[in-house]
């Protein structure tokens, strides 16, 4: 019986951290691909960013799902303590990610909305074509008609 769930408890593990890692490996190909076809740039502020965070954190989450998956596979008591408390606060992080969230949702979005309005505005006053061009296809792209 001990041995069963063992067993059991090492191959989910595995599987989980498989999972999570094949994950992990979409997250850093969607990241480079918009970093090299993103024609957005100088439309939104952000520019290059969200490509660059999706890059880094499909690395992160990569290197700790491999290190819990090898550990679950070596039976490595050290990768599994460090893949634990890795993962442990990334939880801790999470809720606090969440809660700074909730607190300033409202600020939030005035920010966004203000910032598309500006960029608006900032396309017809400099008489910038592309520009306008590059908003107009982002807001049929995703369906929107502005701020």
């Amino acid at each position: 019986m001990n041995s069963f769930i063992g067993s059991t408890t090492k191959y989910g593990l595995i599987f989980f951290n498989f999972i999570c890692l094949v994950f992990g490996l979409l997250c850093i190909i969607f990241g480079a691909l918009a970093r090299s076809s993103a024609n957005y740039g100088d439309v939104l502020a952000v520019g290059q960013g969200p490509a660059n965070m999706s890059i880094i954190v499909g690395v992160c989450v990569f290197v700790i799902c491999f290190l819990g998956c090898c550990g679950a596979l070596k039976e490595n008591r050290c990768m599994l303590i460090t893949f634990g408390c890795i993962v442990f606060l990334l939880v801790v992080v999470e809720f606090a990610i969440g809660g700074f969230a909730y607190k300033y949702r409202n600020k939030l979005e005035d920010v966004s909305v203000g910032g598309f309005k500006e960029m608006i505005e900032k396309a017809k006053t400099e008489g910038g074509k592309d520009l306008m061009k590059n908003l107009d296809d982002l807001q049929s792209n995703l369906k929107c008609c502005g701020a």
